[in-house]
């Protein structure tokens, strides 16, 4: 009895799919019972010739073709296997949290009984992809019991990392990168009108990269300005340390004669000096000077920064600050003379001096909270976060991060499957929200001035230095 009406039900679902001229299903059902490596081979043929099709659109409109990625082909095969496939927004949802490196995202979602009809779906999709798109992927699954096919193709643009490499190579204006403070992937956009600059993450919002355009406008990390440059001088063996410093500082001042940028213009750019072209060029601005005597003053192993603030209400500023037997100097390159008899101790002379960013010649040091008021200490660890740019590792981030799994949003999970008998075409794009701006380095906040801490200066036992 069981078995003459299970053949009479397959026999009415026969007859009424034949009337409706919905043979293909019930070939493409047979042949994957025959055959089932035929949903792989189709699958196979369904990306190349999806492929195809979107890089001939592409080619014909003078744009790059797109590549394939395996890193988004692995998402797509986790994404089928745990969740439906008939909600393009989840998709892209998922995509994204999953996949931050993807700043801009085109789902598109069809469904037929026949994998060789799919393609003819997908057409509208592929003449229309964006010239910032980069890369390829989709993935076929069985839907409605086995009796139809739904194909979910995904195109994006795919950032590459961050670095003053890629900036240099100025082929996009968007770039992906993880804050070493926090471990959150974000994408940061620049401005190349700009040529100091720094940025910050739109998570924690500290900072954790400045970049500015050397001579031959090219972009370093600061930090790289400082190239261990010594000039060829000699100093007499029985002067102190203290001493050293001043004759150091003393022959910047000689040496650098304090020379505002260029304005804008298209033929002039707001370019950073290393120290051998500021002792060469004789010339250069608080950057440049700052970073000729913190070089210098490496070289000669002083414990030396170079720091970015504002002094008062003058806006953005450079000076240096050096610690010796554990008093700290704030030297000035730029204005005055130096004064042995009047040693610049930073407590003193540093009222109005704010610093947002230090860096030496390994590392830059930022303020582990910005916006709150300066205490006076350029050198704890409490106060100043350090970020090495180079050793700063973006895949680390990443694997660090939570399983694709675990990342699929609950909402798609309540998405009803595609019905048998349908045609459906989902489209989505969308933008990654997480964007993290640069902004110029003459822009960086004024924080509030600092409290005075009382010193007497007569006194060579209080100060701790050496007497010049």
């Amino acid at each position: 009895m069981i078995f003459p009406l299970i053949a009479g039900v397959l026999a009415a679902a026969f007859v009424a799919t034949a009337k409706e001229d919905h043979m293909g299903t019930w070939r493409a059902w047979w042949q994957g019972v025959v055959d089932p490596g035929a949903t792989r081979r189709a699958s196979e043929r369904l990306r190349s010739g999806l492929l195809d099709q979107i890089n001939y659109a592409r080619i014909g409109a003078k744009l790059d073709p797109l590549k394939t990625d395996p890193e988004l082909e692995k998402f797509l095969e986790r994404y089928a296997t745990e969740l439906p496939c008939d909600d393009a927004d989840a998709v892209t949802q998922n995509l994204q949290n999953t996949l931050p490196r993807y700043f801009k995202v085109a789902v598109c979602v069809a469904t037929k009984p026949d994998p060789e009809e799919l393609l003819h779906e997908f057409r509208p999709f592929s003449e229309k992809s964006s010239k910032e798109m980069t890369h390829f992927a989709c993935m076929l699954k069985a839907s409605a019991g086995g009796l139809s096919k739904t194909c979910l193709a995904v195109i994006g643009q795919r950032l590459e990392d961050f670095s003053p490499e890629a900036l240099n190579a100025r082929k996009a204006d968007a770039f992906y990168n993880v804050c070493p403070h926090c471990s959150f992937p974000h994408v940061c956009r620049v401005s190349y009108q700009q040529h100091s600059l720094i940025m910050d993450c739109p998570s924690c919002g500290r900072t954790y990269a400045v970049v500015a355009v050397d001579s031959s406008g090219k972009f370093r990390y600061v930090n790289e300005f400082l190239t261990g440059y010594e000039p060829p001088a000699k100093f007499p063996k029985d002067q102190s340390s203290l001493q050293k410093l001043f004759t150091i500082w003393s022959a910047v001042h000689r040496h650098c004669t304090y020379t505002l940028d260029p304005e804008t213009k298209k033929s002039q750019i707001d370019a950073w000096q290393t120290a051998f072209e500021t002792e060469n060029l004789q010339r250069g601005d608080c950057e440049d000077s700052s970073i000729f005597l913190a070089d210098w003053l490496e070289a000669q192993g002083f414990r030396v920064r170079v720091v970015l603030g504002r002094y008062g209400d003058m806006g953005g500023h450079a000076w240096c600050v050096v610690r010796l037997d554990g008093v700290d100097y704030l030297l000035e390159s730029t204005t005055g003379r130096p004064d042995p008899n009047n040693p610049p101790y930073a407590d003193i002379v540093g009222s109005r001096y704010v610093p947002e960013i230090e860096f030496d010649r390994k590392a830059i040091y930022v303020r582990n909270k910005p916006k709150q008021a300066f205490s006076g200490d350029y050198w704890s660890s409490k106060v100043w976060a350090r970020v090495e740019p180079r050793n700063h590792s973006i895949s680390s981030a990443v694997r660090a991060s939570a399983d694709v799994s675990q990342q699929l949003s609950a909402s798609t999970r309540r998405a009803e499957r595609l019905s048998a008998d349908k045609t459906r075409l989902a489209i989505t794009g969308h933008r990654q929200p997480a964007v993290a701006p640069f902004a110029n380095l003459d822009k960086i906040p004024a924080g509030s001035l600092w409290q005075l801490r009382a010193r007497d200066v007569a006194d060579p036992e209080n100060s701790g230095a050496d007497a010049p």
